[in-house]
């Protein structure tokens, strides 16, 4: 669960395609997901969400931290996830 209790992200750890799912109570038009690795690289980003579940992908083993951001880019919550594979 996110720091704030804004989403989920599962499996964790996982080894593949990670779910995030915002609180059902979030409006996700103007959401942003952002996917980072642990040397802070952007690895994939999602805006203008159209749903409450996204799929993002992380490039293999390590820890990778996702951010949820508003439309005025105010991080909204954040968690770290961990891929074995």
């Amino acid at each position: 669960e996110s720091n704030s209790g804004a989403f989920i992200a599962y499996p964790n750890p996982g080894n593949g395609t990670v779910f995030v799912q915002l609180s059902e109570n979030m409006v996700v038009g103007g959401m942003q997901i952002q996917l980072f690795d642990a040397t802070g690289r952007l690895v994939e980003s999602k805006t203008n969400l159209l749903s409450h579940i996204i799929e993002v992908h992380p490039d293999g083993p390590g820890m990778y931290c996702i951010l949820l951001s508003d439309e005025e880019g105010n991080v909204i919550g954040s968690t770290r996830i961990i891929q074995t594979n």
